[in-house]
């Protein structure tokens, strides 16, 4: 039983931890989708509007999860979302994802920023 449970403890919370990952990957859509509109359309990053209503979004703490603290976004279009500290595992407490937004061709693609995320990078590189 022993031996049982050194093996699927860890990869449960591997699983867990992609989990939570993936749904911080989902909450951050809107807003990618939003920010891409606007740099395709022509702004220049730096010059993003940090008012989220004038963009269409809601205030950061309207993104609340049970596990996320809320997303953040800066003029350059960088997404930032952070895990509150309820998140289970309790590794994932106050970690965070960032988002940079890359323009390919006129068309934004989206990359997770390996140095400024906190979030060990084995549970992001399927979100890519």
């Amino acid at each position: 039983l022993g031996i049982i449970a050194a093996i699927t403890i860890p990869a449960y919370q591997d699983f867990t931890m992609r989990a939570r990952a993936a749904e911080a990957h989902t909450a951050t859509a809107t807003h990618r989708k939003i920010i891409a509109r606007e740099l395709e359309s022509g702004v220049e990053p730096g010059t993003l509007s940090m008012d989220p209503t004038t963009l269409g979004l809601n205030a950061p703490e309207q993104y609340r999860t049970v596990y996320i603290e809320g997303i953040a976004y800066d003029s350059d279009g960088v997404i930032t979302t952070t895990f509150n500290n309820k998140s289970n595992p309790a590794s994932l407490s106050s970690k965070t994802i960032v988002y940079i937004p890359d323009m390919i061709d006129g068309k934004v693609k989206w990359r997770i920023d390996r140095e400024r995320s906190t979030v060990p990078y084995r549970f992001l590189r399927r979100l890519q």
